[in-house]
């Protein structure tokens, strides 16, 4: 069997594989609307020599091509994204995996966000301001 010469053609044959499946299968579809874009985030149409194919499909069968029609999947969940957006900034900025008592936190987050029209800026502020975040205790530095 002649080995694929595509990124693309690489995970879908990676994908065949029972143990591999599960997880590809929810995240290579978000990757491939994304292949116009190299490692380095540069444009290109072509993947080697062959054509970039930036056509996918989510595990829901929802189809759509490229970042345009990621946009509109990601804008049409907008909610479900803030939420996910929120978790994964305040979890890295506390340097902890959250749990049930930052639900609120979280909730409050999205909230402001909401009203601000989404806007980033405005999920910074909220994740700085939080009790969780000011609350946070930091490690001792000995003094040099």
């Amino acid at each position: 069997m002649k080995e694929p010469v595509t990124v693309r053609g690489r995970l879908e044959l990676h994908r065949s594989k029972p143990g591999c499946a599960a997880c590809h299968a929810k995240i290579d579809p978000l990757g491939f609307a994304l292949e116009r874009f190299d490692v380095l985030g540069q444009y290109r149409d072509k993947d080697g020599k062959a054509p970039v194919d930036d056509a996918t499909e989510l595990s829901n069968g929802q189809k759509f091509r490229g970042t345009d029609g990621l946009r509109k999947v990601l804008l049409g969940k907008k909610d479900q994204f803030t939420k996910c957006l929120t978790e994964k900034m305040l979890t890295y900025a506390l340097g902890r995996p959250l749990g049930e008592h930052d639900g609120p936190t979280v909730d409050a987050i999205v909230a402001a966000m909401s009203k601000d029209n989404y806007r980033f800026q405005r999920l910074v502020f909220e994740v700085v301001r939080s009790s969780p975040f000011t609350m946070r205790r930091g490690t001792k530095e000995t003094p040099k």
